[in-house]
C-alpha cells in the first residue's frame, strides 16, 4: 500500500471497529510495512485511540 491507502485503510477500520468497542483503546496488528509508520498514520491513530502493533517481518503466519 501507499501512504494515502494506508490511512484511507485506518480510517475504514476505525469506522467500522466502533460498534464493537468495549474500552477507550483500540488495537491494531500491523506488518511493518512502511506506509504503516508514516506520520499522518501515527497521528491519526493517536488522535482517536487506535494503538498499532507492528510485528517484526514474516512473523505474522506463526
Amino acid at each position: 500500500t501507499d501512504n494515502d491507502t494506508g490511512l484511507d485503510w485506518l480510517q475504514h477500520f476505525d469506522q467500522h471497529i466502533r460498534a464493537c468497542q468495549k474500552g477507550q483503546y483500540r488495537m491494531l496488528v500491523l506488518n511493518c510495512h512502511g506506509s504503516h509508520i508514516k506520520v499522518e498514520f501515527n497521528e491519526y491513530s493517536k488522535e482517536n485511540d487506535i494503538v498499532p502493533f507492528c510485528m517484526l517481518a514474516h512473523s505474522s503466519h506463526l
